[in-house]
């Protein structure tokens, strides 16, 4: 879609304060104020305009009643002083600097708000990015394939951008960030401590910063979570990259408002398909047949964006692991069962094992034991995961 950015010449400098001051104000948008600066050159001339000037720019009579009154209070200084206190940087929609992905979608924001390296990621050439979302509650089978495609995706200098929520998201930085990657958390909320949501993944956005990571939002620094500013938040998501990989996701999910904001914008939508009795994948089954790529393995990905693959290795292929021999028959039951639930992503528990086999807890356990002793599986807080 052609960006909605204003038509002025190149704006003063003085200028961006002003800017700053105006998406300080909870009822003007990037649309609106896209509008103010069309009539506006000298945007700081609004914070003085009559009524009648006000009307004249097109904004609505209810918004310039309650814009007068609502611009007696704001403060520069103090904006400013939060800012610095937070160690928030800010851009604009004007600035060279400013994401041309951006640039590109209906509505961009007027201003982000920002923590990290920007120049580490915009200004430089060839700059690839895919957006991944998923469940919050993710399934195992979200994360295995997680570790199957980002390794060479990293590989091949693709950034990788996710909205640091819990689930999916979380996988996708963290995975990233073990590869020696570089991502983008773009959020549905300030920036400032106090507003950070879900509080458990705030040391995973430190993380990200640490590791010359960015970290975006178009909320100003004060701004809670709050539920609808997460559409706001997915637009942000599939506009900073050229593409939106869903992993899982149901048939209502907010992955899917992703998908639909990255078809708006003419990005590619990619999903991976997933069994079909889940309903994690009922989802992005959907959207596969409703047209979007399916996703298998890297290459497929590497291929729509018409990327050659740099990682020295094909693609790697799921290795079946058989490594491991049982020595007994008890063993080999309750091997074969760890193995055919790592094979089909399913999360397996030593209760669940009981429950399936039938078998006498004290037997079973030494069993678990002799395994883990051998590195053939790992008992994880209850779950077992295959090793060999």
């Amino acid at each position: 879609m052609t960006p909605t950015m204003p038509t002025t010449p190149v704006m003063p400098e003085k200028n961006l304060m002003a800017l700053l001051k105006l998406v300080h104000c909870p009822f003007l948008g990037p649309k609106t104020i896209s509008l103010l600066e069309n009539y506006f050159f000298d945007l700081e001339e609004i914070f003085s305009a009559s009524f009648n000037q006000l009307k004249l720019s097109g904004l609505r009579v209810d918004l310039i009643e309650k814009f007068i009154v609502w611009r007696k209070k704001i403060n520069e200084a103090k904006i400013i002083e939060k800012l610095a206190t937070e160690k928030i940087k800010f851009i604009s929609w004007h600035n060279n600097r400013y994401p041309s992905l951006l640039k590109q979608i209906s509505h961009p924001p007027a201003v982000l708000f920002y923590k990290g390296n920007l120049d580490k990621f915009f200004l430089t050439k060839n700059y690839v990015a895919l957006a991944i979302v998923g469940a919050r509650q993710n399934t195992i089978y979200a994360e295995k394939v997680l570790n199957y495609l980002l390794p060479d995706l990293i590989k091949n200098n693709i950034h990788i951008v996710s909205g640091l929520a819990l689930g999916v998201d979380a996988l996708a930085h963290k995975i990233t960030l073990q590869n020696n990657g570089l991502t983008i958390a773009v959020l549905g909320f300030g920036l400032s401590r106090k507003c950070f949501y879900p509080p458990a993944n705030y040391y995973l956005a430190q993380q990200i910063l640490e590791n010359d990571g960015l970290i975006f939002s178009e909320f100003t620094p004060q701004e809670p979570a709050r539920k609808q500013n997460f559409p706001r938040r997915n637009r942000l998501l599939s506009g900073l990259a050229q593409g939106v990989l869903i992993i899982e996701a149901q048939n209502k999910s907010g992955s899917l408002i992703t998908a639909n904001f990255a078809l708006e914008q003419g990005r590619e939508v990619l999903a991976v398909p997933g069994n079909i009795f889940s309903n994690s994948s009922m989802g992005t089954n959907k959207l596969i047949q409703n047209g979007a790529w399916p996703v298998l393995e890297t290459t497929d990905i590497l291929n729509i964006f018409s990327l050659p693959n740099l990682a020295n290795n094909k693609t790697k292929k799921i290795k079946e692991r058989t490594s491991y021999q049982p020595n007994n028959e008890l063993e080999k039951i309750i091997y074969e069962l760890i193995k055919n639930a790592d094979l089909l992503a399913e999360s397996l528990s030593v209760d669940n094992l009981i429950m399936k086999t039938k078998l006498d807890s004290a037997k079973i356990n030494s069993t678990l034991t002799i395994l883990e002793l051998n590195g053939a599986i790992q008992n994880e807080n209850g779950f077992l995961k295959l090793l060999s």
